[in-house]
């Protein structure tokens, strides 16, 4: 259940996306101290320059120490986001001249839909490229002095300082069992782009597509590690700019087919609901009230307790013992199934014969170097003898 706390961030929340005035927040009279927890939260949602420039517009009093921090923190995201843009259009202009087709996802479409530059915090840059090309980017991404991390089964990342962060996918979802529908889907989605006028080679999804996308990204990350309140607000300020335009009957029927039913409902009901026009009275059923929980644990980028939880708990078990179960879990996750091998480690997956040795080698680094691992161990032996009756 959300905690008093947790409503006045949401009311909170709501006054900076709506951009009420001032009035609204006199009304809700919180203390020095409550408004410091808030822009704590608001950190680990990732949603403080959101609320501080609200503050800022509307001159609500903030405790002096804590202006210059959220300030600090404004400068960064201001700055951060005039250089992503800056050297995204340098990126965009050598695929043109290069003919190689690019699409920006996620977070690119949602910034220029908040109130102001530097109100939407995004990690990264994610953008999907014609899978032709990948060393060709490769080689100009190192060339500006950028370094690659080790491909995963979608996407190579490219860093470089100050806070350069770059994503680029050859396709956009990891095909494992769970999630094989809205791979299947969304991998094959090139022949539904559409070209932006006046550019050759730069293309963007439909706006139905990029809400599919948006929506199973999201429930990957809710599924996984968690997610936060952040996916809530980026709903309302995408269904405001597009969603009268969509066509919903046959998103319905997408959603069905792709499994997203049900996430799309709970968080586009509580979008409604949480910035309606109408002064909402913050009442919410049982299952928005575990929903939003959830979400406040979770913070905008999960964390390694509520990862292992879920590893844990939607593991399939086949023994009926406590003790057995738990053998069988350690031995699946030293050894995974196919789907694993397939997402995380494509080249492994072809090329069988080295898995022997990167098992080991995966043994060795968990037990002394993976937080997550020894977090997840310690949940599992932390359980009872008898397996655990959700896990049944």
């Amino acid at each position: 259940m959300i905690t008093e706390e947790q409503k006045l961030y949401l009311k909170s929340l709501r006054g900076a996306v709506l951009r009420l005035p001032a009035s609204y927040f006199d009304e809700i009279n919180p203390g020095d101290e409550a408004v410091s927890r808030m822009f704590r939260t608001a950190y680990a949602q990732s949603q403080a320059e959101l609320i501080y420039t609200w503050f800022l517009e509307e001159k609500i009093v903030l405790p002096e120490k804590l202006k210059g921090q959220l300030q600090l923190s404004y400068d960064h995201a201001l700055h951060r986001e005039l250089l992503m843009n800056t050297e995204r259009a340098r990126i965009f202009d050598f695929m043109d001249e290069q003919g190689i087709w690019h699409c920006p996802l996620k977070g690119i479409q949602i910034q220029p839909l908040y109130p102001s530059v530097g109100t939407r915090y995004a990690s990264d840059n994610d953008i999907l490229v014609d899978p032709e090309y990948c060393q060709t980017i490769r080689r100009y991404m190192e060339k500006r002095g950028y370094k690659a991390s080790p491909s995963s089964g979608k996407h190579d990342s490219y860093l470089k300082n100050p806070s350069y962060h770059f994503e680029m996918h050859w396709r956009l979802m990891d095909e494992t069992e769970e999630e094989d529908a809205a791979a299947s889907y969304l991998n094959r989605i090139f022949p539904k782009l559409h070209r932006v006028e006046n550019n050759k080679f730069l293309y963007e999804m439909t706006p139905e597509d990029f809400y599919l996308h948006f929506l199973a990204h999201a429930d990957h990350h809710y599924q996984g590690s968690g997610t936060g309140i952040r996916y809530i607000t980026d709903t309302y300020f995408y269904l405001k700019e597009y969603g009268k335009d969509m066509d919903w009957e046959k998103l319905g029927e997408l959603l069905k087919q792709l499994g997203l039913s049900e996430f799309e409902e709970r968080i586009r009901t509580l979008s409604d609901k949480l910035f309606a026009d109408e002064i909402p009275v913050f009442d919410f059923s049982k299952e928005e009230e575990e929903f939003l929980s959830y979400m406040f644990r979770s913070g905008s980028h999960g964390s390694d307790q509520i990862s292992a939880e879920n590893s844990i708990r939607k593991f399939n078990y086949r023994a009926r013992t406590g003790i057995g179960r738990k053998a069988e879990y350690i031995a699946r996750r030293v050894v995974p199934d196919r789907w694993w091998w397939k997402t995380n480690y494509p080249f492994l997956y072809k090329y069988k014969i080295g898995i022997p040795f990167f098992v080991v080698f995966r043994l060795v680094r968990g037990t002394f170097c993976s937080v997550f691992a020894r977090e997840e161990l310690r949940q599992l032996l932390s359980r009872g003898k008898e397996p655990d009756e959700r896990d049944l």
